[in-house]
């Protein structure tokens, strides 16, 4: 499934990548502070499991299939929530860099594509396959547990990008950052202190999730139950 085109005219697409093994409250959360935060620019935000993320080991994640089928249930009462299986259709690891260029073409002319990641991530740009030249294909959406009031964001963004200078925000509590082409936002969103590692081991352990994750996506993992044991059973130490 490719990625749909924004519901709400020439507003942006922004896309929200991870291997979801499971999807949870954190990322619809996250989801639903970017769209109140950023209507002015942002109106649609696509999910994309990963199907072979080059940094994460495979063995213990749940079927591309199951994965995305469980994200398709959690967004649905949110019909500006999509969910793309375009990493379903590569048969080796996705770079970013790759995604955002095939995204980019499916665009409306003057529709802006917005690429979704946390501080740590940004942080480690340098090292990602044509990590510092993404800005061409789309605008950095970096997000923050807190404020960052240290100013981190704008040392980090001036070390990958010199000449980079600050711009007006699109939020009363996020910052913009701007190079000669591109432009760079910041934005802190609320904590949810919830990780697929913790749903998985309260899941193996027999605990109730109903707190960390829709209803759906519980009764689902139930549901597949078989499938779900064969890749989670030895996966405590492993986190997403």
């Amino acid at each position: 499934m490719a990625a749909q085109a924004t519901s709400s005219g020439m507003h942006g697409l922004a896309v929200l990548g991870g291997c979801f093994n499971p999807v949870h409250y954190g990322h619809v959360r996250l989801a639903l502070a970017l769209h109140e935060k950023l209507a002015s620019v942002l109106s649609d935000i696509t999910f994309m499991p990963s199907a072979h993320p080059p940094h994460k080991p495979e063995a213990h994640m749940l079927p591309f299939p199951l994965r995305a089928e469980l994200v398709r249930k959690a967004i649905a009462p949110y019909p500006w929530m999509h969910c793309s299986e375009m990493e379903a259709e590569r048969d080796k690891p996705s770079y970013t860099w790759d995604t955002l260029g095939l995204l980019k073409k499916e665009l409306a002319s003057g529709q802006e594509l917005f690429f979704i990641l946390g501080t740590d991530d940004y942080a480690q740009l340098p090292t990602w396959h044509n990590g510092l030249r993404l800005i061409e294909r789309a605008t950095l959406l970096v997000i923050s547990r807190g404020d960052c009031a240290d100013g981190t964001f704008e040392r980090l963004t001036e070390s990958m990008w010199p000449g980079a200078v600050t711009a007006a925000p699109l939020s009363s509590d996020g910052r913009c950052m701007t190079t000669e082409t591109s432009r760079i936002l910041f934005q802190p969103v609320p904590p949810v202190p919830i990780s697929s590692s913790l749903v998985r081991r309260r899941w193996l352990d027999g605990l109730p999730i109903g707190d960390l994750v829709p209803e759906a996506v519980e009764k689902e993992l139930f549901r597949q139950t078989k499938t779900v044991l064969k890749h989670w059973t030895e996966s405590y130490s492993y986190s997403i």
